[in-house]
């Protein structure tokens, strides 16, 4: 029995050992049919107040396509309820807001926790605590989002306040290097027409004077 066993794995042997001289190295993958790595512009460190404007200088130096995106044509968007109960995240108390602060909240408000967090060449987030009734009993103003911005070589923070989702949307653009801005019809502008905005946003005058 134990030499029949022994024929068994010879054999097997030589078979493995021809196979491997035909099977040769591994093919490699043909460089024209491979994917081309996907560029990422986006600026993952925070930059100076010099870096940010010479970032704004060469977007307004940049071509704009020819043809830009002209958006959804018969785009019927939903109004959101004017019905809102905010929780702070500070301190979890809860404050109802049923007016047009409670439709500012409900169009406004998660895409601009979500769109902050992708800032990522300032120091930013967002101060809410004047939509708290508990954190802010004594606020005489309308409340509003505000965003809290510091450049690289800055001690102080920069507030910009009554900011939307849409302010937001434009500095990520910015950031990642786009030449053009979306709104949520998909309508294409260049955005360099937006440079105002963008400098407002992060507490720079643009131009420069």
């Amino acid at each position: 029995m134990w030499y029949i066993i022994a024929i068994t794995i010879s054999g097997l042997g030589l078979i493995l050992g021809i196979m491997s001289c035909f099977s040769g190295a591994p093919a490699k993958a043909d460089p024209g049919n491979e994917e081309p790595d996907q560029k990422d512009d986006t600026i993952k460190k925070h930059l100076s107040r010099a870096e940010l404007i010479a970032a704004m200088q060469a977007l307004a130096e940049k071509k704009v396509p020819d043809k830009l995106s002209e958006g959804a044509m018969c785009y019927k968007v939903a109004m959101p309820p004017d019905r809102y109960e905010y929780v702070c995240p500070s301190c979890g108390h809860k404050t109802l807001y049923t007016d047009d602060l409670g439709y500012y909240l409900n169009r406004n408000l998660h895409q601009c926790r979500a769109l902050v967090k992708n800032l990522t060449a300032v120091d930013a987030r967002l101060d809410e605590s004047s939509f708290c009734k508990k954190c802010s009993p004594d606020n005489k103003e309308k409340p509003s989002l505000c965003l809290i911005t510091r450049c690289s070589d800055d001690e102080n923070t920069y507030q910009s306040c009554q900011i939307t989702d849409e302010d937001l949307v434009l500095l990520n653009e910015f950031f990642a290097g786009k030449v053009t801005h979306r709104d949520n019809t998909d309508y294409e502008t260049p955005l360099k027409d937006e440079l105002k905005r963008i400098a407002s946003l992060l507490g720079i005058t643009y131009p420069e004077k």
